[in-house]
């Protein structure tokens, strides 16, 4: 059933090929050339309908009943789908008999035509010199043919590609804009629990984490739409994150930076992103600390991660951050190196740095 449906839309796809998307234009163009450029060597009115019918019609049906039968049956139905055996014996077959074929057509026909349109010299009729000129008349137009076909075949290849690549970036952009934007469930639902934790503790801290919560969440939701941030700005909500990490669950996460970040850019979210995922492996009761350092240099920012987790499934983790990292440098620019030492992880991301927003 499946191969069934396949067959149908390939079917679909192909049929009338040559002729949809405003091709037939095309074909209207060449036949209207033949047909004038006959009418000039009868020395007739470009237009009448005598000239049309017996001129042209007369000369070019068999010629026509071909080029239709190639490019119409033979090309999408054989050739298009890779049956070289069938598409070869019928074409073969075709250009044996049409020939041969339009030949007789003419020879008997030809004496009911009027004078200036009989176009062949029957009057010493021998098959071999007579039918060699039918079969060098339809192999020219078979190339002709052949020719126009390829030249369609190439348009249509260009303007396929140049979608194929426009699509490929409008795709590229709506999983980044999706990537900026799409809050972790995970992470907000531990957020919000440990938030209800310190509330019904009375805590302390419960204002600054709702506060860092909040700013977050508004950070992901506002700049998002950013292509690039300050270095800075990405480093305050490394921070925010790491801080209010440490006010629900105690001391697990320490961030240092060195360098200078002043007029330097980098992607919206490629850092938090990096740590989120991180931070979302927290498990109360179980040990768990992150250390992030950052050193910020003129074309590069290093960051070294150190994590403590007993988690067996840290490598999910680290494919969700290499996933991250390919979607804001799709060009490899981003060095990322691994290395698991018991419940220890070191994680080693070198990211280019940029001095436009854009």
């Amino acid at each position: 059933m499946k191969d069934f449906i396949v067959d149908y839309h390939v079917r679909e796809k192909l049929k009338n090929f040559y002729l949809r998307k405003g091709r037939w234009l095309i074909h209207l163009l060449y036949w209207a050339y033949v047909y004038i450029l006959g009418q000039v060597r009868a020395e007739e009115p470009v237009w009448a309908w005598e000239g049309f019918l017996l001129n042209f019609l007369f000369d070019n049906w068999l010629i026509i009943v071909f080029y239709y039968l190639y490019c119409l049956v033979l090309v999408p139905a054989y050739l298009k789908k890779e049956r070289y055996g069938r598409f070869w014996t019928v074409q073969a077959i075709a250009f044996i008999v049409l020939p041969v074929a339009d030949m007789y057509f003419q020879l008997h026909f030809q004496p009911y035509v009027p004078k200036q349109y009989q176009d062949y010299d029957f009057r010493d009729f021998h098959f071999r010199s007579h039918v060699g000129q039918f079969y060098y008349l339809y192999f020219m137009n078979f190339l002709l043919f052949s020719t126009f076909l390829f030249l369609m075949e190439t348009a249509e290849s260009l303007t396929n590609y140049r979608e194929e690549q426009e699509a490929e970036e409008v795709k590229l952009q709506h999983e980044k804009m999706l990537l900026q934007t799409n809050i972790d469930p995970a992470f907000v639902m531990h957020a919000l629990d440990g938030l209800s934790a310190l509330s019904a503790n009375s805590d302390t801290h419960t204002p600054d984490a709702v506060i860092r919560f909040s700013d977050i969440l508004r950070y992901r939701l506002y700049r998002s739409n950013e292509a690039r941030v300050l270095l800075a700005d990405e480093i305050a909500q490394v921070r925010n994150l790491f801080e209010l990490q440490n006010s629900l669950y105690g001391p697990c996460c320490i961030l240092e930076t060195e360098g200078d970040t002043t007029g330097k850019f980098i992607p919206t979210l490629a850092m938090v992103n990096i740590a989120e995922p991180i931070c979302n492996t927290f498990q109360p009761g179980h040990e768990w600390q992150l250390i992030m350092y950052l050193l910020i240099e003129d074309k590069q920012l290093h960051i070294a991660i150190e994590w403590n987790a007993a988690l067996a499934h840290k490598e999910s983790v680290l494919a969700a951050i290499r996933q991250n990292l390919t979607h804001f440098y799709p060009e490899e620019s981003a060095v990322l190196d691994t290395e698991l030492m018991d419940y220890n992880y070191s994680i080693r991301i070198s990211l280019p740095m940029h001095y436009t927003a854009t």
